[in-house]
């Protein structure tokens, strides 16, 4: 959190103008900024702190056809969840952008499907320059318009239908991961379930690390659609689990029948695991799992096996 702020701070400092008059200063986004204009949502570019902006050219406007233009125009709803879509929270230079899987934006929904090595891709669009600073964040230029309704249509991720929470506590395997910090270094890593009073449910989660050194956490996850029980926030911060605060995403992808293994995922696909009720997957198993995280807009080839120690 420190570093974050000093380097918040730092951007301040280095760089006087705001994101819309670093924008202009480019000139060669003046349709975007004339909608944001027009959207009545200057004062975010020039106000809010720490965004992150995806800036379609001039040139990227251009190529929408004249009906695309003329949808997008005539609702003032759709103009401002298009430009929202180019907007994000906290600020994503390209060092971090590097190592994500997607993006929650300011209109609610999630960009996907980044690249690897020195070419990214943000949905239909390349970014064609990193890391236009301002004093209240940064931009990245890119080559086309990102549509709202094509991602409102299709990005979102989509949870089972119904989760039987009584079947689904106890214990889980966790056979493959999406790399991330908390889990660096574990192995043999097993969560445990178990179903509260009040109907949240306690969280155990066990990792062994290669000297042999057993990590637990203890942790609270709140069903969030109680109609489902499919999305629930999982919280591992002291004194703050009773009411969910600092909760992590945790969305029930996939489940087999019998609840024997089941796929696990946060909306902005940047975290994922496959889980079993044995401490391996069958290899159709892993292939089901896998095919249902591409259906999901997951990148499977970016799990690792979590190792046996």
């Amino acid at each position: 959190m420190k570093s974050i702020l000093v380097f918040c701070l730092t951007i301040s400092t280095a760089f006087a103008a705001n994101l819309k008059q670093t924008l202009e200063d480019k000139g060669e986004f003046k349709t975007f900024l004339t909608l944001i204009e027009q959207a009545g949502l200057n004062n975010i570019l020039e106000s809010h702190r720490r965004l992150t902006v995806f800036a379609p050219t001039d040139e990227a406007f251009a190529k929408l056809s004249t009906d695309e233009v003329s949808v997008i125009l005539n609702s003032e709803e759709l103009l401002q969840n298009t430009l929202k879509l180019h907007i994000a929270k906290p600020v994503l230079t390209k060092k971090i952008l590097r190592v994500l899987n997607g993006v929650e934006t300011i209109s609610g929904k999630y960009l996907t499907k980044f690249s690897n090595e020195n070419t990214y891709t943000l949905e239909n669009a390349s970014i064609e320059e990193y890391d236009i600073y301002a004093s209240n964040g940064v931009a990245h230029k890119i080559d086309n318009v990102l549509s709202y309704r094509d991602i409102a249509a299709t990005n979102d991720i989509r949870p089972v239908d119904y989760v039987d929470l009584n079947r689904y506590q106890g214990k889980w395997f966790e056979i493959y991961r999406y790399p991330n910090k908390f889990e660096k270094g574990c192995g043999s890593v097993t969560a445990d379930y178990k179903i509260k009073a009040n109907g949240s449910v306690n969280v155990l989660n066990t990792c062994v690390l290669s000297s042999g050194k057993v990590k637990k956490s203890k942790g609270t996850a709140f069903v969030v659609n109680t109609e489902s029980n499919a999305t629930l926030k999982v919280s591992f911060v002291p004194f703050l689990q009773r009411w969910g605060l600092f909760a992590g995403d945790y969305n029930i992808l996939y489940l087999e029948k019998n609840y024997e293994f089941v796929m696990v995922g946060s909306k902005d696909r940047n975290y994922l695991w496959f889980l079993s009720r044995s401490p391996e997957l069958t290899p159709e198993q892993y292939e089901l799992l896998r095919d249902q995280a591409i259906k999901q807009g997951y990148d499977p080839d970016k799990m690792i096996k979590t190792p046996k120690y």
